[in-house]
């Protein structure tokens, strides 16, 4: 399903939506961080179906265009004084285009998070971690951005990207598509990461057709992607790292 051929098209698409007073909000922790994060999608406790208009509609018929799957959203908050399981908050689920244009369009761009701070965008059902089940035996493909040359300039359009790509199922194949299952956009002092979550790194010839599909998504022909598979990075030193390089 290709939701936006281009960041272009999607800018376009954005500027027919809006949120009827917010979207529905699930136990975000009330802390200034998160706060900030979710700004208009937490007033109100407005149910995220209720997308209006400001002049035309995107179909004639008024009707969403449903996603393959519902996906979900998380904000990672890094509070020292929490443990991983609380810094880890659920945001909102949706699925449909309209749906996720309405939370794209309240919140806060991944640039103007603190260091720190994650978003991660996975099928609903699916945690991002490592121990989740459907993560177990997967990977990411990983892309380290210099924090300096790259957030305020080019972040937000590979982030947008990345999420396009996964929620509109927009690779190669079905078997590719079925084997994403979610991504991260990790902000940090010095480089910033993004990374696209798989199931089973076994199957290697589709692991290495995602990974080429998404640097040529981007447009980052000269910077490394590198995929790691979970189970890897827990086992005997010499084995971890990247089991792929592109």
């Amino acid at each position: 399903m290709n939701i936006a051929t281009s960041v272009n098209d999607a800018n376009n698409n954005m500027e027919k939506l809006s949120v009827a007073d917010g979207v529905q909000e699930t136990n975000v922790d009330n802390n200034m961080a998160a706060a900030e994060v979710i700004e208009d999608a937490t007033q109100n406790n407005v149910d995220s179906n209720k997308v209006v208009e400001k002049n035309t509609s995107l179909s004639p018929s008024n009707e969403l265009h449903s996603l393959q799957t519902s996906w979900s959203l998380w904000l990672y908050t890094n509070n020292k004084a929490k443990s991983w399981e609380d810094n880890l908050q659920h945001v909102i689920s949706f699925k449909s285009v309209e749906e996720f244009w309405a939370v794209y369009n309240h919140i806060e761009l991944a640039s103007r998070l603190q260091p720190g701070l994650d978003y991660a965008l996975f099928r609903s059902g699916t945690r991002p971690a490592w121990e989740d089940t459907a993560n177990k035996t997967g990977g990411t493909w990983i892309v380290s951005l210099n924090s300096r040359n790259f957030r305020k300039v080019h972040l937000d359009r590979l982030w947008l990207e990345v999420m396009l790509l996964i929620i509109g199922e927009d690779f190669n194949s079905v078997n590719e598509s079925s084997l994403v299952v979610g991504a991260v956009v990790s902000i940090r002092f010095k480089d910033d990461r993004i990374a696209i979550w798989t199931q089973d790194a076994s199957q290697s010839e589709n692991q290495l057709a995602i990974g080429r599909q998404i640097k040529k998504r981007l447009g980052l022909a000269e910077i490394n992607f590198s995929y790691e598979a979970h189970q890897d990075q827990n086992g005997p030193k010499h084995k971890r790292g990247a089991r792929f390089t592109l």
